[in-house]
């Protein structure tokens, strides 16, 4: 008789990554008002996708660090966030988007 394969332990479901992720995002809008990159105010009634609309970024990209605690989110304007990609913090300096055009 075969023997018995033990099961392997699960891991966090992509379910359970994108209710933390979404729990600690609606957190970080709720307590900042500014962008982290560019330093200037943000708007939360503009909707995506207004360049100037709020966004969650990753201080450290999520690729890198799988990483959705509090502690690597900041509220960011869309534009700044896009700009930014998966560039680490300390390499980037996000001109802020003019709406007076």
């Amino acid at each position: 008789m075969p023997e018995a394969v033990s099961p392997t332990p699960k891991t966090k479901s992509n379910r359970d990554n994108i209710t933390q992720y979404r729990k600690n995002a609606t957190q970080v809008i709720r307590l900042n008002d500014k962008c982290w990159l560019c330093g200037e105010a943000v708007d939360k009634k503009l909707k995506h996708p207004d360049p100037m609309s709020k966004s969650v970024d990753h201080v450290v990209p999520y690729v890198e660090s799988q990483d959705h605690s509090i502690d690597n989110l900041r509220l960011a304007h869309l534009q700044c966030n896009l700009s930014r990609g998966k560039k680490k913090a300390d390499a980037v300096r996000v001109t802020p988007y003019s709406r007076k055009w």
